[in-house]
């Protein structure tokens, strides 16, 4: 990623924030199209990939999903380095069509895991036994955060 060319505030992503949205309300297949092709301009767009699509699919490990409140861990495949990174998501919904606020946490940070834990297969089974505890400790490489109409790379 190249960090000169990152941003502070996402295009307007409102046509994908609806699908996604929408997709909640969906099977599980269509949930991850969604949030992947949101997770790939997000990437692009705030965090400077040069890829419009730097990622290769989704995995769920652990969802939630509610009328009004989304949250999912799962792991994402990089395109370039096949390499497995973690992803935090937690949205809220006002209407069915509208992300009202959330987040996407994504990848580990200098490939850093949190202390006391020596492998990704590690943090995946902390994720899975503990998954919003665990989510504090992880240091994230990237923080995305859905608010006032907007994405924002914080």
């Amino acid at each position: 990623m190249n960090q000169s060319s990152w941003r502070n505030t996402a295009p307007d992503f409102g046509p994908q924030d609806a699908a996604l949205a929408g997709s909640l309300a969906a099977d599980r297949g269509s949930r991850m199209a969604a949030l992947e092709h949101v997770l790939n301009l997000l990437l692009h767009h705030l965090a400077g990939h040069h890829s419009l699509r730097p990622t290769d699919g989704v995995v769920s490990l652990h969802e939630e999903l509610t009328p009004h409140r989304y949250f999912l861990i799962a792991k994402v495949f990089m395109i370039a380095d096949q390499v497995a990174e973690p992803v935090c998501v937690s949205l809220a919904r006002n209407k069915p069509d509208s992300i009202a606020d959330g987040h996407i946490f994504f990848g580990l940070l200098n490939g850093q895991l949190p202390k006391g834990i020596n492998s990704r297969e590690k943090l995946e089974s902390v994720l899975l036994a503990y998954p919003h505890d665990a989510t504090e400790a992880v240091p994230w490489a990237l923080r995305f955060v859905r608010a006032t109409g907007q994405w924002q790379l914080t």
